[in-house]
Formats: C-alpha cells, structure tokens, sequence
C-alpha cells in the first residue's frame, strides 16, 4: 500500500497541485485521533462504520476488499488455509485497538484483546505462541499473511475466515481536506487501480 502511493499517487499529487506529501505511519488508534484532530489528511485501509462515516469522506471505491484473515499458531486445525468463526467460539482474539469488533464476535461470544503500539504485530503474535490468546484479527487477509511472512514466525500461520462477507477497505480523507486534493486522490485511484 504505501509502495504503491508512493510509486503512483504522491509524484502526480506533486506535479498536479504542486503538493508535497509527508508520510507517517502510526498506530491505528493513534491516527485515528490525530485525524479527528485535523492533524492526518489521509489514511488507508480504514473499513467503513458509522461513527468513521460521521468523522472522515470515504474515497468513492474501496482500494481492496477481501476476506478477513486470522493468526494462528500452526497446529491449530493444522493443513485448513481457511477457518470458520465458529471455531473460536468463547475464544480471545487479539485485535489492534481502534479497530472495528464485528458483528460476528458477539454471536460467537468471542472476547477483543486491544493492544497499540508500533511493534503491535509482534507483541500479539508472540501471546499467540504462548497461548495467551487465540488469534489475532485483521479485516484483510492479505495483511495478516504479510504479518506472518514479514516477521518469519515460526509458529504461526495466517488463515483466510470463511462464511463472513468480505471487507470493503478504503482510503479516507479529513472532512476539512481540500475537495481538489479528495478529487484528485480520487482519480488517481481510479486512474490505478489494475495496479494494486
């Protein structure tokens, strides 16, 4: 993702509007602050809900949607790539704070451990191992299957959750942005999105 704005949105950003582009990566709850604050424009990856509607403009398509992703350790129903929720009945699960619990962990009495940090990944993976918790949430798969390849954990795997709608992720915008920067964004998405 940030590859992919830097290679094709941030330099027509420059040419176009004459607009220099400073990126920051934080902890999700972190920048979803700083962006109610007015101090983030954008933010990627970010899964619409009502109270985001209220605080951000939603780019007009999501960048990606797919299916949510889980890590687990490697013996957990070892040789399945795809798991179903119902499998984590009354389990915990570990989730980056600020993110949205969804509907679907109330009706498996599935319990939310919230952590921030930047080493987040790290620290919820390493309480998988440990058996602390039972898995670690993401809305897109293709992160939590990054996360894993990324940081070489031995131990652990990352399963696509079946029998759940797939995640719509968009690029969000502050409410106080310029509505030409939002356009532009906008196109350019449009303009490559057989790119991402």
């Amino acid at each position: 993702m940030v590859e992919f704005f830097q290679t094709h949105i941030l330099p027509e950003l420059k040419k176009k509007l004459n607009l220099d582009v400073e990126w920051v990566q934080s902890p999700l709850k972190r920048s979803l602050h700083d962006a109610e604050k007015g101090q983030i424009d954008v933010m990627f990856l970010l899964v619409k809900n009502p109270d985001r509607m209220k605080t951000f403009d939603f780019a007009d398509e999501p960048y990606v949607t797919e299916q949510p992703g889980l890590i687990v350790r490697k013996d957990f129903n070892a040789g399945l790539d795809a798991l179903p929720m119902s499998l984590f009945e009354n389990k915990t699960i570990g989730q980056m704070a600020g993110s949205t619990v969804p509907d679907y962990f109330i009706s498996h009495k599935i319990k939310s451990l919230f952590l921030s940090g930047n080493d987040l990944a790290e620290r919820l993976s390493i309480l998988v191992e440990n058996r602390r918790i039972d898995g670690v949430f993401i809305h897109l798969y293709s992160v939590t299957d990054y996360i894993v390849k990324k940081n070489n954990f031995k131990n652990l795997r990352a399963v696509k959750i079946t029998g759940v709608p797939p995640y719509p992720a968009y690029v969000v915008f502050n409410k106080s942005l310029d509505p030409a920067v939002k356009k532009e964004i906008n196109q350019l998405l449009k303009k490559h999105r057989s790119v991402n």
